[in-house]
């Protein structure tokens, strides 16, 4: 089931936003990695089945497919199982430090971040900038929680200031590849 989810989730990720060549995707290449994953999260690295385990599993495929997107787009060679093995090494390091650091997505940073995304970037309130939004709060626990695996000192205010600075580049570079309103399509 696993696997077979992982490759569902990779090859609509690929045909929602038209990524590699028909016949990639048609091949199963936009799959493989995905399915990877799903196994190696679901059977190894996210023993016990939980909310919390079934977040840390699509975000880990999320990363995956995001991973390949851009590596294709900017290497001429195929990226292997690369988006696979960095997927997996930052969940598994990621839910340690949810466990350790207690992180919450609502916490300070997270406050922090949606006040800024809110009221300062994505003023116009839309499908797009409701996305951007859920995105910068993805990013700002993620970065949260893997700086407190990492980093022995407290990490201050340096998730929102990344996940607000990711934020507003991505909005101008959606506008311009006019991927954002592949996105805003796919979403309605």
């Amino acid at each position: 089931a696993a696997a077979l989810t992982g490759s569902l989730l990779c090859l609509l990720y690929a045909d929602s936003f038209d990524l590699g060549a028909p016949s990639s995707r048609s091949l199963g290449l936009w799959g493989y990695n995905g399915v990877l994953t799903s196994i190696a999260l679901s059977g190894v690295v996210l023993a016990p089945v939980n909310l919390k385990s079934l977040a840390l599993h699509l975000l880990g495929l999320l990363m995956t497919m995001v991973i390949q997107a851009s590596t294709a787009s900017v290497l001429p060679v195929p990226c292997g199982t690369m988006p696979f093995c960095l997927a997996v090494a930052f969940v598994s390091g990621c839910r340690g430090s949810l466990e350790r650091s207690g992180v919450c997505l609502w916490g300070y940073n997270g406050i922090l971040t949606s006040i800024a995304l809110s009221g300062v970037v994505l003023a116009p309130v839309n499908l797009k900038s409701l996305t951007l939004h859920l995105l910068g709060l993805l990013m700002t626990a993620v970065t949260q929680a893997s700086m407190a695996s990492v980093l022995s000192i407290p990490c201050g205010t340096m998730p929102f200031c990344l996940a607000v600075a990711f934020v507003s580049g991505c909005r101008g570079s959606l506008e311009k590849s006019g991927l954002g309103s592949q996105l805003i399509a796919s979403l309605s």
